[in-house]
């Protein structure tokens, strides 16, 4: 609040004349007991609650470190399983790349048969040389599997390795 005038401030108070009279209560009186054994008890609670505190505390304690070397050990697991996973998808390119492989390799060396004997033979030519269309085209269908193969690894190499092995892992295979 603002001050109009600061001299009405500078002069004595006045004090009190008389010690009041003013009777206590009975019911203050046992009141204020009342509530100093309820402080006393509250305060014996407390003091008989501090060990049972402490022991939770320190519990609490434990049981975070334990869990906290449970997720260390979950973590070093789920580095390893990233790194057999991508070990796994090499392997399982590296045999379809050879299944393919050994395909075209069979396919070649029928080709090659073919031919030569086309050269042998002029006969039956309109067979044959649908034959040799045929195999020519499997030939790049197996040449194509073999590209998408090993694009195929090459993707789940680098999605092994940047830690997407959940649902991306799935959708991939």
């Amino acid at each position: 609040y603002a001050v109009d005038n600061p001299t009405d401030y500078s002069s004595p108070a006045s004090q009190i004349p008389e010690v009041p009279s003013c009777p206590l209560r009975i019911q203050t009186v046992t009141e204020i007991k009342r509530i100093r054994v309820q402080q006393a008890k509250l305060a014996a609670r407390i003091e008989a609650e501090k060990p049972f505190a402490q022991q939770r505390r320190l519990y609490i304690e434990q049981m975070t470190a334990f869990v906290n070397r449970k997720i260390m050990e979950l973590n070093q697991v789920k580095e390893e399983l990233e790194g057999q996973a991508r070990f796994i998808a090499r392997a399982e390119g590296r045999i379809k790349t050879l299944n393919e492989r050994q395909k075209l390799m069979k396919m070649t060396d029928v080709l090659a048969c073919l031919e030569k004997q086309g050269s042998y033979q002029n006969g039956e030519k309109q067979g044959r040389d649908e034959m040799i269309a045929k195999l020519h085209a499997a030939e790049k269908t197996l040449n194509a599997n073999i590209a998408h193969i090993e694009k195929d690894v090459k993707y789940k190499e680098t999605m092994y390795h940047g830690g997407a092995m959940g649902e991306a892992a799935a959708a991939a295979t």
